[in-house]
């Protein structure tokens, strides 16, 4: 088993009460605010589509709070983005994993994901951020994943 499916075990734990919610909140707060709200809801019975991106990171501790500052920088942007279903950030606090932090963010559909991805590449490279070169420069370690739901798992 590799690493990125051991995180993936343990967030299983926790996944099926955020399944069992209702509906999902709109994240594209003209504001802002909710964008800032970290906030996953996955409802597979209206959404059997939906779409997971979950990274794994191992962050040294003289590099966490630049990664956060750009981990909240993301998620703010990718709250406008259609398709966004909401996200949340876990930290570890215990097991065997190498990995501090991972995060899940969820899509309505295939296309929505692609489409978002095109975007996030689009706005990185408007700002002048280099994912790779950040994450080298910080000592940071990735493993990255997109997932979907299929009603055979369930």
């Amino acid at each position: 088993m590799n690493t990125l499916t051991t995180a993936l075990a343990a967030l299983a734990t926790c996944l099926p009460l955020v399944a069992a919610c209702a509906s999902a909140p709109d994240h594209r707060d003209p504001e802002g605010a909710a964008a800032m709200s970290p906030n996953l809801v996955i409802d597979l019975a209206a959404n059997p589509d939906v779409r997971v991106r979950v990274d794994a990171f191992s962050v040294p501790e003289a590099a966490r709070a630049e990664l956060e500052v750009a981990m909240h920088r993301s998620a703010a942007f990718l709250a406008t983005l259609p398709g966004y279903r909401g996200h949340v950030a876990f930290e570890r606090v215990g097991g065997p994993s190498r990995f501090d932090i991972v995060t899940v963010a969820a899509w309505e559909s295939a296309e929505a994901a692609e489409a978002a991805g095109v975007r996030v590449r689009a706005y990185y490279e408007g700002i002048g951020f280099d994912v790779r070169e950040a994450l080298e420069r910080w000592g940071v370690t990735a493993e990255r994943g997109d997932y979907r739901a299929p009603a055979s798992l369930q």
